[in-house]
Order: structure tokens, then C-alpha cells, then sequence
């Protein structure tokens, strides 16, 4: 087992914790806090930081010393030049993390920052809240988390290939990585994503709703249409003009929530759920942090830790996501080194090979996630995948690739292709026996299984756990469930935005206590992806370690759970989580500002009394104000929102966040998709890829030796890499390959 020293705030330590619940030895040297979170420190250091060493008042040869005992270390610091000061270059740990807002190189890197104000900056403020009205920044502590999580992944893929790293993570790119197509979109249609309220922009219905005794979020993607009509006991609507085609429900989204408003303002979040799960249409109600940890659904998936507490009682705190459920002994006498290995952009996971059955964007982006660290990741893609032969003139979500469907539109979706570089493409018919006699020869190869389709559907394909494990004992088996494979809502349906409120993250976002807003991001799913990508490097490590492999699951349910977690925790210990709109519980002032210009904003945040002197300073904010502290802020918000309102009016919102970032206040422009392309911090590092048709995609947030750009390939075509998969993994000669292909069973485009 690895020891790993842990050295910063939230993102550190949530990296830290999952290495202690992979069973590694972590020490914690306690610092001063960053930033104060957004519940309690006592609520912070429970769920982050138990079963960890602490260490206190280290010097810097005290922390060398500690460095140079390490396997692993993860320094979370507010600048580059911080953690340069710390010494973290001259650490002699094989592994080296540095987690900083805008990473240890370009224009901005040491430049103040709070997750809101990068929030802004990243593009994630400008989609939410309603128009109109200021945009909204997220509750809780997105940012760090997804970091941490990404700082462990890269961390312990170097481990497994026991290479000695430098890792640079840039938490200004681990924000950017949260979009599912406004980057693409931008590009390829000229279209910037704007928000929306809690509407989502590309289907209707898509919004809360008001029912007989709360909310609902209602999802009606097309392919439930027919049954959305059933869930309303209004089958009328398939024949209505208005509502036959998506585009044409998206036209007139006005008429049809009208139509829900009438439908469901009678009954209740129970029965509605009940009644979707019944039509298999995606629901998700809203419920409150104590209706979450009631829920018998988690209780079903065993997805809560019990820790006494003295004055407390049991508090429950979520598990992590993606634990190994399933050991399997190994019994195989071939090892998997012996087979022949493609090692893709010279990174850690060179080698190890990964078969991926997943669709959609959690599933793939925990697939990106591994081939960008230099995993051999196949897809594994049916013939109708990526959509028919002829779109019939509709473009998908986030257009087309270079702007034009071109010959093969089906290869052409931008926001498709996002989500699949560096892996290759092989399409199988899995209705033909041949098909699926490919298919478990392909895992019968493969290090790792991944897919993310509802509890039973590769069950029905004679494919489940069990069969696969027979295949290969040492296989991992990765499942990415809605709301996990065991429990009464196992086989709901879901999408992100539906499963936000289901985890209470709708119970804290909104503008006050009468407005709950989604997050419009559908943030379950990059959770999800990335604690997958998480889950089979802690699977990985523990086989290498004793031969076993086994099943893992990762449910979106429970990943949008890690992102209520700290407000849970809070509950549960006495305090009262509440919606608070931009601002923040332990700062002030928070907030986000008008500034000169149509729809510009920029977010200012205030960690401590010298930052909010640097403030007055800049603005010309008279003494008395200057003079007020923490508390003394706090009872005044409302004065000082106005005066900085005053002030950020006529005032450029980037020329705004610069002479406050240089005096050293937290801030950050609010940036559409355009903007945030354009960044000079982003330029500088190179984040977006012009790799699909010179369409930029987004790079990875994790900088380190042997994955650099210049080696990834694009999304391959659909069925691209049929021959040269079955050859080199398979060994099948090219008789059998054109057999195949003869047969209509191996195939490189949608059928007529």
C-alpha cells in the first residue's frame, strides 16, 4: 500500500480520502484553510478526513522530510508561486500533485481565486439562473471535488505504472470540463448557450413543475415522447401538429408546460414518481436534505457510512462512489502482460485495455478521462449509434462537426465526438449471435468492461457479471446505473437534470428560499464520469495488488450525492443549509455584479479583511465601510451589494476583475462559451484541441509527462478500427474479418 501525504484544503482532501478508502496510508498535514467552505469545519473535517494521520505546525524541512517518506503527494495551494514557495519541487515523492486555480503556468497562475469566481470564468455562471435577472453561481463545492478527484486518478494511474510524475491540475479547466456541448455548439453553429431558468435549452418539456404538495423536474427527451403522452393520459398530444417533432415541442414549449401545469398541479411528488416509473419516463422530485437521507433507495444500494458522533448520535455519511461490490479470486494462468498492448500518447495507462459499451456523456467522459491517460479504449458501438444514415436535415445537439453534416453525418455530431478521442471505434450488430460471440471475445481480452445502460439490458443480451468473470476472472466490471442495480428504483429512468433534485443538490441552488433552480448542467453526469474513471484505477490498484478482480458500480444517483454531501453532513449535525443565491455563508461580500454592457456580469469574492480592504481600495469604498469586519460585512450585504453595484456598472467586467485580481481580491468575469475560448489563461495553456474538422475540443485538466496533445487522435468513424481491433486483440484472420463484414454483423455505417 501506498502512503500518501496530503498537504491543502477541500480538493486535497477529498483526494486524500478516496486513497484512505482504497486503503492507503494518508497524513494530513493541517494548514491554514484556503477559503472558508460552505458548511461548518466540523462538517468538512468528517466528511473528508477521517481515518487520516494529522501532522500540525510542520516546518518547511519538517514537510520535506514527510515528502520524502511519501509515495504520493497532493498539495492543494492558492497559487503556483505557493506551492512553489512550499517546496513541492524539491519533494523527492515519486508522485507529485499540485492543485492550484489556474495551474503552475500562463498569464494567471498567480492570480486569487474562489470556485465562484472560476466558475465565472469557466462558462458554468453564465447558463444558470433566469434571464433577466443575475446569473447564478453554484452551492457547494463542485470545483474541488471534481479536482481531487482527477489529482487521485492521475496519481494512481502513475502509481500502477509505477512512473515518478510532476502532475499540474488546473481547477479553471476541471470547471470547463463540466459542459456537455456549449464549447462545441459555439463553434459549430455559432449558437452561444444562454440561460434558461430551470428550463433546459434543447428539449421541452424540460423544467420544474409545481405539484400538489412540491416540485418536480420533468425531462421529456424524444425517444419517451409516446410514453410521456401515457404518463399525462394525454395520448390526444401524439396527434397534435404543434407537438410531433421535437423542434416543433421546442417551438412551443409555452402551450405545452401550460398543459403539465393543469396535469400535474393535483397530484403528488409520490405519485407522479410512481406513475413515471410505471411509463418509464425520466421524473425527479425535489426533495429536502432529510428526504434524501430517508430515502430507500440509497439504504437499498448500502450507500451510507455510520459514524457515531459524541452529542450527535449516528451521522450517515454517502460511501465512496464506485466500491468494489464484487471480489473475484484469480484463477487465470495467462497474465494480462503477456498479451499484445497499444500504448496510446505514452501515458500511464499504456497497455491497459478497456472495452466500452457506454453512451450518452457520463459513461464516455469516464472513457475519455482513461484513453487521455493512455488507455487502449475500444467502443464498442452498434450499427444505429450515432444516429440514421440521413438526419433528414435535423441537427443534433451541439451541431455538426465543422458546421456541415458533410457525406457521413452520422460521424459528424460535435458534441458526440467531444467525448471520444483517443479511442477506437467498432461496430457490431449485438442482435446477430455472430455479433455477440464478437463482442465476448472482445471482453474475454479486455482489462476492464465499462458501460452505463439500465440494470438488465446486457443481461438480456446473454452478457451479465457473472458470465464476463467466467471469461476472465481478473476482469473489472464497471456498471453505471441511473440509481444502481439493486433497490426499488433500480430500474427508473433517468437523466441528469432528473436526478439532481432526487440528491436534495435542487434543495440548495437557487436564488432564495422560494426559487430552487437546477443546475441546467446535469452535473450527475461529469461526477459520475469522473468517479468512474476514479473507480477503475481503485480497482486496477487492488487487483495488481491481489489478483482479484470484480464488479463496480457507479450510479448517478450517488454521484450527484457526493455534491450534497457537505449539506447533509451540516443537517445532520444541527445547522440549516439554505438557498442563498450568489451569496456565500462564510464570506462577505459574494456575489455577482452588473457590469457595463449587455448581460455582463462579474463575480467578487471576499475571503478575509485584507482582501475586502484591497476592494475599498480599488472602488474608493469610504472607511467606514473599509473598516467593517466579517460579521460586521455580513449584517451589511445588502450595502455593500448596492455599493459594488454602483461601481461595477459602467465598468468593462474583465478590466473590473483585473484590477481587482492585482490587488488581490478573488474575481472573475462572466464568460460565455466564446469568452471562455478566448481566455488568455486558457490560450496560454492550450486547453482547447482543434482536432475533429478543426472544431476545438477540450483538452485535459491533468498536465504531466507523456499525454500531451500533439499525440491524441480524433473520434474515430463509426466501425473505423474494425479489422485492426479484431486483429491485434483477437488474433481473427482476415477471412474471418471479411466473413463478418459479409454478414452484415461488422459494420462502418447505419443501415438504409
Amino acid at each position: 500500500m501506498d502512503r500518501v501525504l496530503e498537504v491543502g484544503g477541500v480538493a486535497a482532501g477529498y483526494c486524500g480520502q478516496l486513497f484512505a478508502q482504497a486503503g492507503h496510508e494518508v497524513v494530513r498535514v493541517e494548514q491554514p484553510a484556503l477559503a472558508p467552505g460552505w458548511v461548518s469545519p466540523e462538517a468538512l473535517d468528517l466528511l473528508l478526513h477521517r481515518g487520516k494521520h494529522r501532522v500540525d505546525d510542520v516546518t518547511p524541512a519538517g514537510l520535506a522530510e514527510l515528502a520524502a517518506a511519501a509515495d504520493v503527494v497532493v498539495l492543494e495551494a492558492p497559487t503556483a508561486d505557493a506551492a512553489l514557495a512550499l517546496g513541492l519541487d524539491q519533494w523527492e515523492a515519486p508522485v507529485r500533485v499540485a492543485v492550484t486555480p489556474f495551474g503552475r503556468t500562463g498569464p494567471r497562475r498567480n492570480e486569487p481565486a474562489t470556485p465562484a469566481t472560476l466558475l465565472a470564468r469557466g462558462g458554468v455562471t453564465a447558463v444558470m439562473g433566469d434571464p433577466g435577472r443575475a446569473p447564478l453561481t453554484l452551492a457547494g463545492h463542485l470545483v474541488e471535488l471534481q479536482a481531487g478527484t482527477l489529482a487521485y486518478t492521475a496519481a494512481s494511474a502513475c502509481r500502477l505504472a509505477g512512473r515518478a510524475e510532476a502532475i499540474d491540475v488546473a481547477m479553471l479547466e476541471v470547471v470547463l470540463s463540466q459542459s456537455q456541448y456549449g464549447d462545441v455548439q459555439w463553434h459549430c453553429t455559432g449558437e452561444i448557450q444562454r440561460r434558461g431558468g430551470n428550463r433546459a435549452a434543447s428539449v421541452a418539456p424540460a423544467d420544474l413543475f409545481a405539484c400538489a404538495d412540491g416540485l418536480v423536474y420533468v425531462h421529456g427527451a424524444p425517444i419517451f415522447w409516446d410514453a410521456f403522452t401515457v404518463f399525462l393520459d394525454r395520448p390526444e398530444l401524439l396527434l397534435d401538429e404543434r407537438f410531433t417533432t421535437p423542434h416543433s415541442r421546442l417551438v412551443h414549449r409555452d402551450a405545452l408546460h401550460a398543459i403539465l401545469e393543469a396535469v400535474l398541479a393535483d397530484q403528488t411528488r409520490g405519485e407522479l414518481l410512481a406513475k413515471a416509473d410505471r411509463c418509464g419516463v425520466p421524473l425527479g422530485v425535489v426533495r429536502s436534505l432529510e428526504e434524501v437521507l430517508a430515502d430507500p433507495q440509497l439504504e437499498a444500494c448500502d450507500a451510507w457510512q455510520r459514524v457515531a458522533r459524541d452529542g450527535v448520535g449516528t451521522v450517515r455519511l454517502p460511501r465512496p462512489v464506485g466500491r468494489l461490490l464484487e471480489p473475484v479470486p484469480h484463477t487465470r494462468s495467462t497474465p494480462v502482460g503477456d498479451r499484445e498492448r497499444v500504448h496510446r500518447a505514452g501515458g500511464p495507462l499504456g497497455g491497459v485495455r478497456i472495452l466500452d459499451l457506454t453512451h450518452v456523456w457520463a459513461g464516455p467522459l469516464a472513457t475519455r478521462v482513461l484513453a487521455d491517460l493512455g488507455a487502449d479504449v475500444v467502443k464498442v458501438e452498434t450499427p444505429r449509434a450515432r444516429g440514421p444514415r440521413d438526419f433528414g436535415g435535423a441537427v443534433p445537439v451541439g451541431g455538426f462537426l465543422g458546421g456541415e453534416p458533410g457525406g457521413e453525418p452520422w460521424n459528424a455530431g460535435a458534441a458526440f465526438a467531444k467525448q471520444q478521442r483517443n479511442k477506437r471505434s467498432v461496430s457490431l450488430d449485438l442482435d446477430d449471435e455472430a455479433g455477440r460471440s464478437a463482442l465476448l471475445d472482445l471482453v474475454a481480452a479486455a482489462d476492464v468492461v465499462i458501460e452505463n445502460r439500465r440494470p438488465g439490458a446486457l443481461a438480456a443480451l446473454g452478457i451479465d457479471a457473472g458470465r464476463l468473470h467466467a471469461l476472465d476472472p481478473r476482469l473489472v466490471v464497471v456498471a453505471m446505473p441511473a440509481y444502481g442495480t439493486r433497490g426499488p428504483a433500480r430500474d427508473r429512468v433517468a437523466f441528469g437534470p432528473t436526478v439532481e433534485p432526487m440528491a436534495g443538490l435542487t434543495h440548495v441552488v437557487g436564488y432564495g428560499e422560494d426559487e430552487p433552480r437546477n443546475s441546467t448542467l446535469a452535473l450527475p453526469d461529469p461526477v459520475a464520469g469522473f468517479q468512474a474513471a476514479a473507480a477503475v484505477l481503485t480497482a486496477l490498484g487492488r487487483r495488481e495488488r491481489t489478483g482479484m478482480g470484480g464488479r463496480v458500480e457507479v450510479s448517478l444517483h450517488e454521484a450527484a450525492l457526493s455534491l450534497t454531501a457537505p449539506f447533509l453532513v451540516a443537517h445532520q449535525l444541527g445547522s440549516v443549509p439554505r438557498r442563498m443565491g450568489n451569496r456565500h455563508p462564510a464570506l462577505a461580500p459574494s456575489g455577482v455584479y452588473a457590469a457595463r454592457g449587455s448581460d455582463d456580469w462579474v463575480a467578487i469574492a471576499c475571503r478575509n479583511d485584507a482582501e475586502w480592504r484591497a476592494l475599498c481600495d480599488v472602488a474608493g469604498f469610504d472607511a467606514e465601510l473599509a473598516g467593517l469586519g466579517l460579521a460586521g460585512r455580513r449584517a451589511r450585504h445588502d450595502v455593500i451589494d448596492v455599493a459594488i453595484s454602483r461601481w461595477t456598472a459602467d465598468r468593462d467586467k474583465r478590466a473590473t476583475a483585473q484590477a481587482l485580481s492585482a490587488a488581490g481580491v478573488p474575481a472573475g468575469p462572466v464568460q460565455t462559451a466564446p469568452e471562455t475560448m478566448a481566455d488568455d489563461q486558457v490560450v496560454s495553456r492550450g486547453f482547447f484541441v482543434p482536432l475533429d474538422h478543426g472544431t476545438p475540443m477540450p483538452g485535459s485538466p491533468v498536465h504531466m509527462g507523456g499525454i500531451s496533445p500533439s499525440q491524441w487522435t480524433p473520434c474515430p468513424r463509426l466501425g473505423g478500427d474494425n479489422r485492426e481491433v479484431l486483429r491485434t486483440w483477437l488474433d481473427y484472420d482476415d477471412g474471418r474479418i471479411d466473413a463478418l463484414e459479409a454478414a452484415g454483423v461488422l459494420v462502418d455505417a447505419p443501415p438504409d
